[in-house]
């Protein structure tokens, strides 16, 4: 018996017999009384307004000592924590006015070289002033306190949490094991120090969307097998990204971080003839991802977002990303770097910004 969309009650069969008459297209009429359910197709997808989104990444100089010191209580201080105190609190004041100034107050911040859970919720308390109601630090394997972290505005509910940090490189290069012993990724041969790891959000105005976070090797101890490792990540990052869209609930992904390479070729990279960077956008299918950091990088190429202290003696670099999967970089409006002379002695990086414009949808 046919049955309708939303009532599993049989009709009567007079009312097929009636629209069969009266529409000329006979069995497409009863196509369109039954639904698509019926008729092969899904369930509609659920209604959602017009509404923008701000996200931005921000590479915070070692956080995690900036806050240290200023969560030890006034009367247990040494003289010497008294000194550090107001130069973490300046530090503090710097990071906090960065990302709360109008050009970036992000709606979601994803944050690299990152402090513990309780060092970032006393941050948000106490210098955002409680901006975000969503703090999260993603578990990592870095034993120097470098962990990555997520804040998001009231009305974004995290859905699911996907984390990483337990992935097995499948390369055991021995020219490595040093560097990984290090990083306390040597035991188990860990691909991932600090990162990746994805939110699942519902946004304020009903969008589902991914959103991640990594940081990528450094180039501390840069070689051959380095450059190959750092292209190990990328690719295995990039393979999530692919597999998130893959299960089908949300078109929507963002990748942002401190991907620690630019897009020119290196002295290593040349010798394989592979930019390590351009891994991340170089997939297929799922697996394609849109560099939104491009126009700032074409707009000024010897600009960056690393080395970008005022009077550095380094040379800039463009080392900070955000990447979107098709269906939601079509939407981006701009992105934005954030190089206000402030930002350029908060930290050794600077923040980047992007606002997309997500369209309503009716149910």
């Amino acid at each position: 018996m046919l049955q309708s969309r939303n009532d599993h009650r049989p009709r009567p069969l007079w009312q097929y017999i009636s629209i069969m008459l009266v529409c000329p297209l006979g069995v497409a009429g009863l196509i369109v009384l039954i639904g698509p359910a019926a008729a092969g197709g899904g369930p509609p997808a659920p209604a959602c307004r017009a509404e923008t989104i701000r996200v931005a990444t921000y590479n915070i100089e070692h956080m995690s000592k900036m806050l240290n010191v200023a969560l030890v209580k006034p009367n247990n201080r040494t003289r010497e924590q008294w000194a550090d105190f107001f130069s973490d609190e300046e530090d503090c004041y710097e990071v906090a006015w960065v990302i709360t100034q109008a050009a970036a107050a992000p709606d979601i911040l994803l944050i690299q070289e990152g402090c513990s859970q309780d060092e970032l919720e006393h941050f948000n308390t106490h210098w955002l002033r409680q901006a975000y109601a969503y703090v999260k630090v993603f578990r990592g394997n870095s034993p120097r306190g470098q962990h990555l972290g997520i804040l998001a505005k009231n009305g974004f509910e995290p859905l699911e949490v996907r984390e990483f940090a337990d992935e097995v490189d499948p390369v055991d290069d021995p020219a490595l094991r040093k560097l990984k012993e290090g990083g306390g990724l040597a035991e188990k041969n860990l691909l991932f120090s600090r990162g990746p790891a994805f939110v699942k959000f519902r946004t304020p105005g009903g969008h589902v969307m991914w959103v991640g976070n990594t940081h990528v090797k450094s180039k501390y101890g840069n070689s051959l097998p380095v450059v190959k490792w750092r292209i190990r990540e990328m690719q295995r990052t990039r393979e999530i990204c692919g597999e998130l869209l893959a299960r089908g609930d949300t078109p929507y992904l963002l990748l942002g971080g401190d991907f620690n390479d630019d897009m020119q070729l290196d002295e290593f990279e040349k010798t394989l003839g592979r930019d390590a960077l351009s891994v991340i956008t170089g997939g297929q299918d799922r697996e394609q991802l849109t560099n939104l950091t491009s126009p700032l990088i074409r707009a000024n190429p010897r600009g960056g977002t690393y080395h970008a202290r005022v009077k550095t003696k380094y040379p800039a670099a463009w080392f900070d990303y955000l990447f979107a999967s098709p269906d939601l970089a079509r939407h981006v409006r701009r992105t934005t770097l954030i190089d206000a002379p402030l930002a350029g002695v908060a930290s050794d990086h600077l923040p980047v910004v992007t606002e997309i414009a997500l369209p309503g949808r009716k149910p």
